[in-house]
């Protein structure tokens, strides 16, 4: 029994015999349907006796693959879906990237362990994310809610500078203007 996503509409079966003497019939491409799909691979050995053996392919449908790809995001603590973007927690953090104040220790996610970071006052949380490529990686902000927001930093000298949006109803000290400013991509 096997079951497959909607977006396999064909399988190809093949089989083998342990007896060279022996012949395999049956399988081929199969094209399938919603729903249940039944192949049959019958075996003919040399005295002439025959043993068939049935392949169930379950083919799901659009609404029970998508039921299913959802459970198996929702099951993954490493996946985080931002914006409808996946990234993944990288939880093999070298120890020459953790910027000064901060310790490497493991946080529980999805009832497993994830490597993060913890500044010392205890502001931030910091998570190292990777895209869909295994690239692009970089420091999210992790809350208590599990909710993830991409930092606008810099490193330097070993020092991790966090730059945060000023509330636009704070007041700025005197001498100071209000300006909006980049930092990879984050305004």
């Amino acid at each position: 029994n096997v079951t497959v996503k909607y977006d396999v509409d064909e399988i190809n079966v093949t089989g083998s015999v342990a007896d060279g003497k022996s012949r395999v019939a049956g399988g081929g491409t199969l094209a399938l349907k919603e729903g249940n799909n039944e192949c049959v691979l019958t075996v003919t050995a040399e005295d002439g006796t025959k043993k068939s053996y049935v392949i169930n392919v379950k083919r799901m449908t659009e609404q029970e693959t998508a039921a299913y790809e959802e459970e198996q995001r929702n099951a993954n603590p490493l996946l985080v879906v931002i914006d409808g973007a996946d990234y993944t927690i990288v939880n093999e953090i070298d120890d020459s990237i953790i910027p000064s104040g901060f310790t490497k220790a493991t946080a529980t996610r999805k009832e497993s362990e994830i490597t993060v970071l913890n500044e010392a006052s205890g502001k931030y949380q910091l998570c190292w994310l990777v895209d869909q490529n295994g690239e692009n990686g970089t420091w999210y902000k992790r809350d208590e809610n599990d909710n993830f927001t991409k930092l606008a930093y810099i490193v330097a000298n070993d020092v991790m500078y966090i730059v945060e949006s000023i509330d636009g109803g704070e007041a700025l000290p005197s001498g100071f203007v209000r300006a909006d400013y980049q930092i990879n991509g984050i305004t």
